[in-house]
């Protein structure tokens, strides 16, 4: 095709015939091409205007482009971003880059943690981390206050499930707590006993004769002293 649109000028005043005679040319020449292409072989055609928020896309090869509301990109870059970070919606419904997920947003809010910490909640603020654990310690809480490890932790109360309930708490073999019926006895030398029966009156006598006992020595060591 050897047609070419020859633009004299700009186009600043169409009130001015000349600019105007100009421009009259230009339209001329703009259908005298389109008139000559081989209608059989080429056509225009109008996308007809779609509603707000939606872009003209590709349809693929052989397809003509149509309005499309939520169009699939193969492949996108955004000057306006910055490498390898979150993106997220500014204020203004604008993407923007975001290094460190907010609380607000579902994140940590930090951006390193303690090694070997536990993690807690700290508001709207950045989840904080303990510091790590020495061996042999608890992390208890303290109303108020970050938990916090200790080695000696103050249990107020404290429920076993596998306990059963209304025996004597012993340890097993292996150190580990095991229920124990009353009946197998507590000797104050000997510990529990599995032939030695619990009578809490004997146990009650026992004990008084034991004070008795203590009591009368006491005596007797005084009754030396003074003589």
């Amino acid at each position: 095709m050897s047609e070419r649109l020859v633009i004299g000028g700009k186009f600043t005043d169409l009130t001015d015939p000349v600019q105007l005679g100009r421009l009259n040319d230009l339209l001329a020449q703009t259908l005298a091409i389109v008139n000559s292409f081989d209608q059989g072989s080429f056509a225009l055609a109008w996308i007809e205007g779609a509603i707000a928020g939606m872009v003209i896309a590709s349809k693929g090869v052989g397809n003509p482009p149509e309005w499309d509301a939520s169009p699939t990109l193969t492949g996108a870059t955004f000057s306006g971003l910055t490498a390898s970070q979150l993106v997220v919606t500014s204020a203004a419904k604008a993407l923007a880059s975001l290094a460190v997920l907010t609380v607000a947003l579902g994140g940590t809010g930090a951006s390193t943690l303690t090694d070997n910490g536990v993690l807690y909640g700290n508001a709207t603020s950045p989840v904080a981390a303990t510091a790590e654990g020495a061996t042999g310690t608890v992390l208890g809480g303290v109303t108020g206050n970050p938990p916090a490890f200790t080695p000696d932790p103050v249990v107020t109360s404290l429920t076993a499930s596998g306990l059963t309930a209304s025996q004597m708490v012993v340890t097993d073999g292996s150190k580990k707590l095991a229920s124990q019926a009353p009946d197998s006895g507590w000797s104050g030398t000997a510990g529990y006993t599995a032939d030695k029966a619990f009578d809490p009156e004997t146990a009650l006598l026992l004990e008084v004769a034991r004070v008795l006992g203590t009591l009368v020595d006491t005596l007797k060591t005084k009754a030396i002293l003074a003589a």
